[in-house]
C-alpha cells in the first residue's frame, strides 16, 4: 500500500515538475515573441526614419536645382533682352553729377561734358542731332528723354531678374556672381543709386535691397563676415 502511494506522489511530483516546465517555457516564448516584436518595430521606424530622410533631401535637391534653374531662366531672359545703348547710357549716367540725373529724371534739357561724347552717341539711338560746343554737348529734352527711357529700360530688365534673388526663388550665389559687379565703389559703380532714389524705393525694391546688401558685402569683405541677406 505504502509502495503505491509512493508511486502516485512521485507521478504527481513528475507531473508538477513538467507542468512547470511547460509554463516556463511558454514564458520564454511569449518573452522572445516580444522581443522579436519590439526589434520588428525597431527596424521599422529606423526604416521609415532613413524613408524620411532620403525624401527630404531628394526634395531639398530638387528645390535647389529648381532655383539654379530659375537663376538661368532670369540671366538668359536679361541677356536677350538687355540692349547695348541701355548699358553704354548705364555707364554714362553713373558718371553724372546729381544735378544732371536731376534734370534727365525730370526729362528737362541739360549739358554734358564734351568727354562724354562717345557714351553719349553710343546711348542714344539717334545722335544725328547733338549739338555740341567747345566743351559741352547740349542735350535736348527730347533726347534727355531717350536718355531716361534708356535707364528705365536697364533697371525694370535688372529689377526683373534680381526680384528672383530677393525673394529667394532664384540662386542667390549665381545671382550674386554675375552682377555684383554693378556695385563697387572702387570703380564708381552704384547701380545709378542717384536714379533709383528719385524713382523711389517701392518702384525698385529688389534693386534697392541687393545694392545695399553687395555694399555691406563689399565693406565687410575683409573680416570675412558677409552681411544677412
Amino acid at each position: 500500500m505504502c509502495r503505491i502511494h509512493g508511486a502516485a506522489a512521485l507521478v504527481y511530483l513528475s507531473y508538477l515538475r513538467l507542468e512547470t516546465e511547460c509554463k516556463m517555457t511558454a514564458e520564454s516564448i511569449a518573452t522572445w515573441v516580444s522581443v522579436l516584436a519590439n526589434v520588428v518595430m525597431a527596424i521599422g521606424v529606423l526604416f521609415a526614419w532613413r524613408q524620411l530622410v532620403a525624401i527630404k533631401d531628394q526634395t531639398r535637391a530638387d528645390h535647389e536645382r529648381s532655383r539654379r534653374q530659375v537663376a538661368i531662366d532670369l540671366m538668359t531672359a536679361w541677356v536677350k533682352n538687355h540692349t547695348p545703348q541701355a548699358s553704354i547710357a548705364r555707364t554714362l549716367v553713373e558718371g553724372f553729377a546729381r544735378d544732371q540725373v536731376e534734370a534727365m529724371w525730370k526729362q528737362a534739357s541739360f549739358e554734358i561734358p564734351l568727354e562724354k561724347k562717345d557714351l553719349v552717341i553710343g546711348a542714344l539711338i539717334n545722335s544725328s542731332n547733338l549739338e555740341f560746343t567747345q566743351a559741352t554737348i547740349k542735350l535736348t529734352r527730347d533726347e534727355s528723354s531717350e536718355l531716361r527711357w534708356q535707364i528705365i529700360t536697364f533697371l525694370n530688365g535688372l529689377e526683373c531678374v534680381l526680384a528672383g534673388w530677393h525673394h529667394n526663388v532664384a540662386d542667390r550665389f549665381m545671382i550674386e556672381e554675375q552682377f555684383a559687379s554693378l556695385v563697387s565703389s572702387s570703380e564708381g559703380h552704384y547701380l545709378l543709386k542717384t536714379f533709383r532714389e528719385l524713382a523711389g524705393v517701392p518702384n525698385y525694391p529688389a534693386l534697392h535691397a541687393f545694392a545695399d546688401y553687395i555694399e555691406r558685402k563689399n565693406r565687410t569683405a575683409a573680416l570675412g563676415k558677409p552681411p544677412a541677406a
